[in-house]
């Protein structure tokens, strides 16, 4: 049987991985944001 000492810990660990994830999927959602928005220009021909 594990304590609830071991039980809080993993608790607090699954969570802080949890955010760590979500912080990276967020950097990565804002990094690939601003290259769809800066180039428009290819889209538009003006030979």
């Amino acid at each position: 049987m594990t304590s609830i000492c071991e039980m809080v810990d993993q608790l607090i660990q699954t969570k802080q991985e949890e955010k760590l994830i979500e912080e990276e999927q967020a950097a990565n959602a804002r990094y690939w944001k601003i290259p769809a928005c800066c180039d428009d220009d290819d889209d538009y021909d003006f030979a």
